[in-house]
């Protein structure tokens, strides 16, 4: 079995990428509708009636709002696919149920129960089945197979709590700090912020 997590990174900056994309021509229909406006040659019903929905819907409140809530949506599925190919690597690594972080066992088996008594409140792609089959893998002789979808299970906008709670979940605990602390993020920060050196965003 591979696991894909460079290419969990590269679709995140591919639909980022098409993200910013759409940005940049929101950005140029002003310059679009001024040269457009210059050309004497729009006497077209078509072209009159596409210069009227450009001002009509430039820098509209409703075309930003769709980029962000797109930016966030792209961010959410990120951290879903990451987390599900983390999941995938654990279950290849990890030859018994049993030996699977605690919390991660803990959060499984808590929310394949709640599904029992209350699926209405899951995704009706779920079958009830199938969800037992799998959690009696688990604790049968052989190969397991997870739930991954009680595993990574939110609710509400993905913020940072949210975000390193669902990393505990799967036995990576302490992220924000695992974050602050990296070399990554403490050369990025270095650089927004104008650091000299290394050591002073560290301290910071």
């Amino acid at each position: 079995m591979n696991f894909e997590f460079d290419n969990v990174y590269k679709i995140f900056l591919k639909r980022m990428n098409e993200i910013e994309k759409n940005l940049e021509l929101v950005n140029y229909k002003g310059k679009f509708l001024i040269e457009i406006k210059k050309n004497k040659d729009t006497e077209l019903k078509e072209v009159k009636e596409y210069i009227r929905l450009v001002e009509e819907t430039y820098n509209s409140v409703m075309e930003y709002n769709a980029l962000i809530i797109s930016i966030y949506g792209c961010l959410e599925n990120f951290i879903d696919d990451l987390l599900k190919e983390y999941l995938m690597y654990l279950e290849k690594i990890h030859a018994k149920y049993e030996n699977l972080p605690s919390k991660m066992k803990e959060v499984h088996v808590k929310n394949i129960g709640d599904f029992l008594q209350n699926s209405q409140r899951f995704s009706k792609e779920l079958d009830v089945t199938q969800v037992i089959r799998k959690l009696y893998s688990c604790f049968s002789d052989g190969k397991y197979n997870l739930n991954y979808e009680f595993i990574l299970r939110h609710g509400g906008n993905l913020k940072i709590d949210k975000i390193c709670e669902l990393f505990n979940n799967v036995g990576i605990e302490n992220l924000r700090e695992k974050i602050w602390k990296s070399e990554e993020f403490i050369e990025y920060f270095k650089e927004e912020n104008q650091f000299e050196n290394y050591g002073k965003a560290e301290e910071f």
